[in-house]
């Protein structure tokens, strides 16, 4: 007598407008309508606001800086969005 797992539910389809990119890591980033798609040097994929900017760290790491904010890095060479003021 064999037992048979049941399978698992498919995951829903990603909503239309949206892109699937993948990164060099490996993992699968869904870009939904209205941003754009950046990769740092870790291989991390990041979805950007389309009036937004990027910036890239000491430490490789990509951050997404909604508009109207600046990109301050931190002492362990991190990118932290700020509001401006």
């Amino acid at each position: 007598m064999s037992i048979t797992k049941p399978l698992s539910p498919r995951a829903p389809s990603a909503p239309a407008g949206t892109n699937r990119m993948r990164g060099r890591d490996g993992r699968l980033v869904l870009i939904p309508e209205g941003y754009v798609g950046a990769q740092g040097r870790d291989g991390r994929m990041v979805a950007i606001p389309a009036g937004g900017g990027c910036l890239e760290g000491e430490d490789g790491r990509l951050v997404a800086i909604p508009q109207g904010s600046i990109g301050v890095e931190n002492a362990k060479g991190r990118v932290v969005p700020k509001k401006r003021w």
